[in-house]
C-alpha cells in the first residue's frame, strides 16, 4: 500500500512539470513561426524604387539616359545633318493606346500601366504624357515591353511624300491582329531614391515618311523598328 501510494504521489507531482514542458514548447514553435514569417516578409518586401512610363511624339535622344531602337542610332537634335524634333516642318498629332512593361530579372514581365492608358501627343515632340508608374523592387530590369492598340496621326502640314504634300489621317496598318507588340532591350536601374523614367519615343517623323500616300496608311514593320526606348 505505502509503495503504491508513493508511487501515485509520485505520478501527480510529475504531471505539471510535463504540461509546463508542453506549453513552453508550443510557445517556443509558435514564436519561431512568427520570426520566421517576419524574416520573409521583410525578403519579400526589400527596397523598392520608382518607374515612371511617357510617351512622346518625337524625342531629341539627348541626355545621358540610354536609348534602344534601330531609329535610334541617329538620335534627332545631334550635331550633324540631323534636324530637331519639328524643325523638317511636320506638324500634327498622334494618338494611341498603350500598355508598358519591363522585364525583371527572373524573366517576369510587369506592367506600369493599369491596363491600356490613352496618349495624345504633338509630332514635333514638344509634349510627354505619364501613361503608368508604379514601385517595383530596387535593381536592373532588362527590357521593356509596349503593346500598342490603335495608332493615328492627324498631320496638319509638313509632311511631302512623292513630292507631294500629305495630311489628314494617316494610321499604323496593324495588319489581321488588334495590337502590336514592340520589345527593345534596355538597361533599367529602379533606386530607391530615384525614379526610372522611361519614355516610349514613338519616333513619328521617320515613320510617317513611310506611309502609302494612296491608303493612307503605314506598315507595322516600319512603325515597329522607328519606334525607340528611352531611360533617364
Amino acid at each position: 500500500m505505502a509503495g503504491g501510494l508513493i508511487r501515485a504521489r509520485s505520478g501527480h507531482s510529475r504531471r505539471p512539470a510535463v504540461a509546463w514542458i508542453a506549453w513552453l514548447a508550443c510557445a517556443c514553435a509558435l514564436a519561431a513561426a512568427a520570426l520566421l514569417q517576419g524574416c520573409g516578409e521583410l525578403a519579400s518586401g526589400g527596397v523598392q524604387g520608382e518607374a515612371v512610363a511617357f510617351v512622346a511624339g518625337n524625342g531629341n535622344g539627348g541626355g545621358s539616359g540610354a536609348v534602344a531602337g534601330a531609329a535610334a542610332v541617329v538620335p534627332l537634335g545631334d550635331e550633324g545633318d540631323a534636324a530637331p524634333p519639328g524643325e523638317n516642318g511636320i506638324r500634327g498629332t498622334v494618338s494611341t493606346d498603350v500598355r508598358v512593361f519591363v522585364r525583371a530579372p527572373g524573366g517576369t514581365w510587369i506592367e506600369l500601366t493599369a491596363g491600356e492608358r490613352p496618349a495624345s501627343v504633338d509630332i514635333e515632340g514638344k509634349l510627354e504624357v505619364e501613361v503608368g508608374r508604379r514601385k517595383l523592387d530596387a535593381g536592373t530590369y532588362g527590357a521593356m515591353r509596349v503593346v500598342f492598340r490603335r495608332v493615328d496621326a492627324d498631320v496638319r502640314d509638313g509632311l511631302i511624300i512623292d513630292g507631294l504634300p500629305l495630311v489628314g489621317r494617316i494610321a499604323v496598318d496593324f495588319g489581321t491582329g488588334d495590337t502590336l507588340q514592340v520589345e527593345r532591350s534596355v538597361a533599367i536601374t529602379v533606386r530607391e531614391d530615384t525614379p526610372a523614367e522611361l519614355v516610349v519615343d514613338l519616333n513619328s517623323e521617320t515613320w510617317l515618311r513611310g506611309a502609302n500616300p494612296v491608303a493612307r496608311v503605314v506598315p507595322s514593320a516600319i512603325f515597329r523598328n522607328a519606334i525607340r526606348i528611352r531611360v533617364r
